[in-house]
């Protein structure tokens, strides 16, 4: 068996062929619990649970040094947990006892710098994937001509990568990936390298391999566009730890911390006043579900929308305007408080002009300790 990987690597991705899960298959294939990781003084990874089911592209979403690659590499059996436990496909793959290696866990892995041998054509870099004997063996032209049609890389199958471009260097590595049809697709940030033209062509290709394989696929990123646009579900880290995990549209519209409203998409924090479960803001007066200590409060700005003074639930006044191409990023002081906005550059106001704001969704609350509150609209808005 030979190493899917160059040997600047520590470890490769699966070679045999495996059966691909599909979506009747009733087992996660993967499952996660209480995966732990430890550097030094240093949690990577604190107590994740998280299953990926079959055929699903999971995008594991957050800031730098929030565990994601080593969440990656620890599925791949590059990294070694300290606790937990993982399965893939049903079976424990990290039990010190039984401990399997990297490449018998059958994944496919792209790294982050793609790892290409230099000397090598792009044909040598999928036939090294590929077993040499045994019936597999038999079928390894047809394979890789398969491969090489599937990415569009045929007639480049003699270049090396200096004779590639970004591009096709890129969907070399990703064929490599998946010569073998793994169980697992690990992708880290796969695209981070590549411009904005490519990264959305790249992306396509990705989505495009993802449904046409069956494949089951983890993918980390830290772009949030990239992580909405791809994935069925996304997890969200912090500080080595779960912070949330859902459908894109749950991420964004129900955050389950101030983390996550924050650093999914744009938040405007909302100053508030709090007595008893009345809350009063720039943009209205709400109830809350039950009674909290203290409340942090924010509204997505798509919610808002400019108006006529005397029709809006808040007026203001136009601080700053700034054109940005396809949108204009406007600024509205509305009391103490500035609000961001991205208007289509035809709806723009003038520096020092009064607006309105409507709103068209309530505002989203979190308490003391950092969980979610339910509210609903009390009475007439303030007004600025």
């Amino acid at each position: 068996m030979t190493d899917l990987l160059p040997a600047s690597h520590s470890a490769s991705a699966s070679i045999e062929e495996r059966p691909i899960p599909t979506a009747a298959t009733p087992e996660p294939v993967v499952r996660l619990q209480q995966l732990s990781c430890r550097r030094g003084s240093t949690r990577a990874l604190q107590d994740v649970d998280l299953d990926v089911r079959p055929g699903e592209l999971l995008a594991v979403l957050g800031p730098s040094g929030c565990g994601k690659t080593t969440l990656l590499r620890s599925l791949a059996g590059l990294e070694t947990p300290s606790s937990g436990r993982i399965e893939i496909a049903g079976q424990v793959v990290n039990d010190p006892a039984i401990r399997v290696s990297s490449r018998e866990r059958h994944v496919g892995f792209v790294f982050q710098d793609l790892a290409l041998w230099p000397h090598w054509s792009a044909r040598r870099h999928l036939e090294f994937v590929l077993p040499k004997h045994g019936e597999a063996a038999h079928h390894r032209a047809e394979r890789i001509r398969e491969t090489l049609d599937l990415f569009r890389l045929t007639g480049l199958e003699k270049r090396r990568p200096s004779e590639l471009s970004g591009g096709e260097c890129q969907r070399l590595a990703l064929a490599r990936s998946v010569v073998n049809r793994p169980k697992l697709w690990l992708l880290d940030e796969p695209l981070s390298s590549l411009d904005a033209h490519l990264r959305i062509e790249l992306r396509a290709e990705i989505e495009r391999i993802h449904h046409e394989l069956s494949l089951t696929t983890v993918l980390v990123t830290h772009d949030q566009e990239e992580a909405f646009a791809l994935a069925d579900r996304v997890a969200v880290l912090r500080a080595g730890r779960l912070e949330q995990l859902g459908t894109p549209d749950e991420i964004y519209t129900s955050p389950a911390s101030r983390f996550v409203a924050g650093f999914v998409g744009q938040w405007l924090e909302l100053s508030a006043d709090l007595d008893g479960t009345a809350l009063e803001t720039p943009l209205g007066r709400f109830t809350l579900e039950r009674p909290v200590a203290s409340v942090s409060c924010g509204i997505r700005p798509e919610a808002l929308r400019l108006v006529a003074p005397d029709r809006s639930e808040i007026s203001g006044e136009v601080l700053a305007v700034h054109p940005a191409g396809a949108h204009t990023r406007c600024t509205v002081r509305c009391g103490a408080t500035e609000l961001h906005l991205e208007l289509a550059p035809s709806e723009a106001p003038a520096v020092g002009e009064k607006v309105g704001l409507s709103r068209s969704s309530l505002p989203i609350v979190f308490d003391e300790a950092d969980r979610p509150v339910s509210l609903t609209a009390r009475d007439e808005p303030l007004r600025g």
